[in-house]
């Protein structure tokens, strides 16, 4: 298992913070804190619009996974997987 910092909160692994550290960040005016900072925001925002999406795919997955189990080996009939395909949006 790899070594892992705290960086802004985040659990980073220790050689990707030396790469930034050491190879990325220097030129760009760009501190590596003040990219781990902006990257803590940014995850702090869109997580939880991650997981919504992730429940929507496993949902849909689901449904699809249902299906395919009610009809197997069921291609003859494109329309009918279409329409429920349109049906589950």
């Amino acid at each position: 298992m790899s070594e892992r910092i705290t960086c802004a909160g985040l659990q980073v692994d220790a050689a990707l913070h030396q790469l930034l550290v050491a190879e990325i960040a220097p030129g760009t005016g760009v501190s590596a804190d003040d990219f781990w900072q902006s990257m803590a925001s940014v995850l702090a925002e869109m997580m939880p619009r991650n997981k919504a999406l992730l429940a929507t795919r496993n949902n849909l997955q689901a449904q699809l996974d249902a299906w395919h189990q009610e009809h197997p080996g069921d291609p003859e009939n494109p329309d009918a997987y279409r329409e429920f395909l349109e049906e589950i949006g």
